[in-house]
């Protein structure tokens, strides 16, 4: 990088900061090396300043990279055979995510479910959601994704990718998948990639919930199907669940509904 720049330029700067290697040093720091120029009366456009910086960007990315293949963190890029093709036409989409375990997990002959939770769900709902999670967990070919804090076979965490410290100090509980979310990110992708790994969607009990509705409205755009449990018009920590019912959901009656769902899903 500091090879591309004009020599008088090279010559100048090295005086200032006595070396090539302590100019090179000091750019890694863009606040420092802004106001050192400043008080030295340097005058740099905004190209050669974006070069100086940037090659220090790449370094940092090579940095992290390594640190991410240390801890057996893998990256999955538009180019993966296990990047999800629903995603690959969704303009917002991400162009990488991260995972650590096991990414046999993101295979499309592994079935996975989306059953939601909600601690604020009534004690029948509650009830009604362990029934269904325990038949789901008894075949051995469904994964189960859901909002409830236990241990489940495909787990989003938000990490701190750019932070290596924090990046060694993760705990990895299980030998199962996790899907890792740049919290430097200013979209959420966690519902883009939930929506498009699942093959459907089970909705006990839920009132509205912005996630929830992101991740049914993106479900049902990559085909998926959602089954919903009605309740009471009275029962109002149910009134997403019967609006989703009443625009087209998939309606769970009875057990014998739900054994349906299993019996598809192990198709």
């Amino acid at each position: 990088m500091i090879d591309d720049l004009p020599l008088s330029l090279i010559l100048k700067l090295t005086k200032i900061f006595n070396s090539i290697e302590n100019l090179y040093n000091i750019s890694k720091n863009e606040k420092l090396f802004y106001e050192m120029l400043y008080k030295e009366e340097v005058i740099l456009s905004k190209e050669t300043f974006k070069k100086l910086i940037n090659f220090n960007l790449k370094e940092k990315c090579i940095k992290i990279y390594n640190n991410l293949v240390t801890q057996n963190i893998k990256i999955i890029s538009i180019f993966s055979e296990y990047y999800p093709k629903e995603l690959l036409n969704l303009p917002n989409a991400p162009i990488i995510f991260f995972v650590y375990g096991d990414i046999s997990y993101l295979e499309t002959s592994k079935r996975k479910v989306y059953l939601y939770y909600n601690e604020y769900m009534d004690i029948l709902a509650k009830g009604l959601y362990k029934k269904f999670k325990s038949m789901l967990e008894i075949s051995k070919n469904i994964s189960i994704i859901t909002t409830e804090n236990t241990n489940q076979d495909i787990v989003f965490k938000t990490v701190d990718l750019l932070n290596e410290d924090y990046i060694n100090a993760l705990d990895f509980t299980c030998n199962k998948l996790y899907i890792l979310l740049d919290k430097s990110k200013e979209i959420n992708y966690e519902y883009m990639l939930c929506a498009a790994i699942i093959n459907l969607v089970i909705i006990v009990q839920a009132d509205f919930d912005k996630k929830l509705c992101n991740l049914v409205n993106l479900a049902l755009d990559f085909g998926k199907d959602i089954y919903v449990v009605p309740w009471s018009i009275y029962t109002k920590k149910a009134r997403l669940s019967n609006e989703l019912i009443r625009d087209g959901a998939i309606c769970i009656s009875s057990f014998d509904d739900f054994n349906y769902i299993l019996g598809k899903l192990n198709q």
